[in-house]
């Protein structure tokens, strides 16, 4: 087996990454590669009387980063939308590290106060089809601040087909800052939506784990005209959320629930406040 970063190689000896055993071998692992570096390989095979036949045509692999762990840094720490993720190369924005994840992983959200220029990067959305954990450095040294941009994160589950959070998915370590939705909206800093079960004949939603997280300076987005806006810093419809260890802290709204609003919650599960405290 030979590899080169060259298109075009001819093989030499020094291109030779490895011999595979006689018999039926039909796959071979290469390892030491640079991620998001082209790759290109030629094979050559020898019979039992040592004649060897000619070179294989080329075959290109490009190594990506695949997780579990995903990293976002501020970018004086070295975040960067160009990097892959990796502790080495950390993601600028968190929503990015969302997407690259599959289910089991875990992403590290450095020190420092995240901010980002478009309202885009916020509102970032769960669905169920990931069991994620969101961890940063700390609850005083991670800080989402949204800058009144958008909310921070939002949790749909639509109807029956929607797989429903439990408390595997996490979000801790971290304060999450001036959240406010982007529109005229409950739930200044998450957004919890849930459905009807018309089959169990209960409503249905999320049950995510905010651990050692703090809410600070959150509000719905409301006008004159519409001003019936409820969760400063939570709005959790049909959802049976978990705090442990949460600080809800000068968050308002314009009607109720300063700090959550909890609306229709599945009568067959409990909302779990562990350790939290509320300062107006």
């Amino acid at each position: 087996v030979y590899k080169s970063t060259t298109s075009g190689f001819t093989p030499a000896s020094s291109d030779s990454v490895g011999v595979t055993a006689s018999g039926s071998i039909i796959t071979y692992t290469v390892t030491g590669l640079t991620n998001l570096t082209p790759y290109y390989f030629r094979v050559k095979a020898v019979n039992t009387s040592d004649q060897a036949g000619e070179y294989s045509s080329q075959k290109t692999a490009t190594p990506v980063y695949q997780g579990p762990d995903w990293y976002v840094a501020v970018a004086a720490s070295g975040g960067s939308n160009s990097n892959e993720g990796s502790i080495n190369l950390p993601m600028l924005k968190l929503s990015d590290a969302v997407t690259a994840a599959s289910t089991g992983h875990t992403i590290h959200i450095g020190s420092g106060t995240h901010q980002y220029t478009s309202a885009s990067n916020w509102n970032i959305p769960f669905d169920g089809s990931k069991t994620l954990v969101i961890k940063g450095a700390g609850r005083d040294a991670t800080i989402l601040d949204a800058q009144q941009k958008h909310r921070h994160f939002y949790f749909n589950a639509s109807n029956s087909s929607s797989t429903l959070l439990d408390t595997t998915f996490k979000i801790k370590d971290l304060t999450l800052k001036n959240g406010r939705p982007q529109s005229t909206d409950h739930g200044g800093s998450v957004y919890m939506n849930g459905y009807w079960d018309s089959n169990l004949n209960r409503n249905r939603g999320h049950s995510p784990l905010f651990q050692n997280v703090v809410f600070q300076s959150n509000q719905p987005k409301f006008s004159t005209n519409d001003y019936s806006k409820y969760g400063g810093a939570v709005y959790a419809y049909r959802g049976t959320p978990y705090f442990r260890s949460v600080i809800f802290k000068y968050n308002t709204s314009p009607r109720q629930g300063g700090a959550i609003y909890i609306h229709q919650a599945d009568t067959n599960k409990t909302i779990t406040f562990e350790r939290t405290t509320f300062t107006s």
